[in-house]
């Protein structure tokens, strides 16, 4: 995940409600009362849909947890990629041999705002 590594466990992915940028990824815990990460992704499309949500990852080497990749929902072809800052992408890079796309991360203060556009 950009800019944190989640333990394994149930997490809800939802896409911010933004009239501005349809590319922004919050992740909760399972009872939506905690924000792991608020995060940028770009468009990403598939070949087939599947029946559930598909998450796919960069291959990780050694101890390294693999990298979320991209995120699908159940019978969607388009879906969600995942944008990493520029240190956090080149080390993906290099473990998993695939160009990662760069991007910023959003900042949330203390008062729960957001630096987003």
């Amino acid at each position: 995940m950009p800019g944190i590594v989640l333990q394994p466990g149930k997490y809800v992915f939802k896409l911010l409600n933004s009239s501005s940028n349809r590319h922004i990824v919050e992740v909760m815990n399972e009872r939506m009362d905690h924000l792991y990460a608020l995060t940028f992704t770009a468009a990403a499309r598939k070949i087939q849909p599947k029946g559930r949500t598909v998450l796919t990852y960069y291959e990780g080497t050694g101890s390294q947890p693999p990298a979320l990749r991209q995120w699908y929902w159940p019978g969607e072809l388009d879906g969600q990629e995942f944008l990493y800052p520029h240190k956090q992408a080149e080390r993906i890079s290099a473990a998993s041999g695939v160009k990662v796309p760069e991007g910023s991360i959003p900042r949330l203060d203390g008062q729960g705002t957001t630096d987003l556009p």
